[in-house]
Order: structure tokens, then sequence, then C-alpha cells
């Protein structure tokens, strides 16, 4: 009987050793997934703040004021129709002996009615050969830029 009496007291220990252990592994699973926990919100509330600022750079750059990538070309002459293109354009003399000619060619010309054809000579190199003065007729304010059509007639060779 005493034998059976110790098992007895030997089994209700080990019962509260038992519960302590248990207790200590459930205190550990529970600091362990708070850790876990923390780690996953601090990454969810990061994520969450970088893409608001995202969607705030983006706003801002609708907000801001528009950039133009490329170039526009005004096709045509603003408020103005030419009928001849010598009429535009008024020649200027290069040299002591040499001053180009300015023509209207009605049958080889890009846009419009006619253009203006400036025969240069062998003299011409890089200086102004012909100018428009149209500042007193056309409105260029509104204009971003010009495009010329130069065709040369004298067969070159690259460089």
């Amino acid at each position: 009987m005493k034998y059976q009496s110790k098992l007895l007291n030997r089994a209700r220990d080990e019962g509260g050793v038992t519960g302590l252990e248990t207790a200590i592994i459930l205190i550990a699973f529970v600091v362990v997934a708070s850790v876990f926990a923390f780690t996953v919100l601090s990454t969810g509330i990061f994520s969450a703040e970088r893409g608001k600022e995202t969607i705030h750079a983006g706003l801002t750059g609708a907000r801001s004021s528009m950039e133009l990538k490329g170039s526009i070309v005004s096709n045509g002459v603003a408020n103005q129709v030419l009928s001849s293109g010598d009429s535009a354009w008024t020649a200027v003399a290069f040299g002591a002996t040499s001053t180009p000619t300015v023509t209207a060619d009605t049958t080889d010309k890009k846009e419009g009615t006619g253009s203006a054809d400036i025969i240069m000579d062998a003299a011409f190199t890089n200086q102004l050969a012909a100018y428009s003065d149209l500042s007193a007729t056309v409105d260029l304010s509104s204009i971003d830029s010009i495009n010329l059509w130069v065709k040369s007639s004298t067969l070159t060779a690259s460089g």
C-alpha cells in the first residue's frame, strides 16, 4: 500500500510540472505570434504609406503644368496666303558682285500656290541670302516653330 501511495503522490507532483511546462510553451507561442504579427503589421503599414506616397506623387504630376516633349509644326502661313513666293522674299547682296535672284515658282512647290525660287551662285557660302519680313502682316505670337522646305537643284555629296 505504501508503494501505491508513493506512486500516486509522484503522479500528482508531475501533473503540476506538466501544467507549468504547458504554460511556458503557450507563453512562448504568444510571444512569437505577437512578434510575427508586429512584423506583418509594420510591413503592411510601410507598404500602405509607400502606396500613398506614389498616389500623391502621381496626382501632383497630373496637377502640374504640362510639358511638351517633341516638336509642334505650324503648317501653312498664319493670316497670310501667298499667291506668289517672290513677293514675300527680299534678296540680300552677299558680295560686291553677287546678289541672289528671287523669282516665283508655281510648279515646284511644297504647299500653297507658289514658292520662292532663290538662285545662288558659287560665291555663296554661309551668309544671309534672302529674307521675308512678315512682322507687319503676320501674327507670330502663337506659332512655336516654322518649317521651311529647302530643295537644292545642285547635286551634293554627303561627307
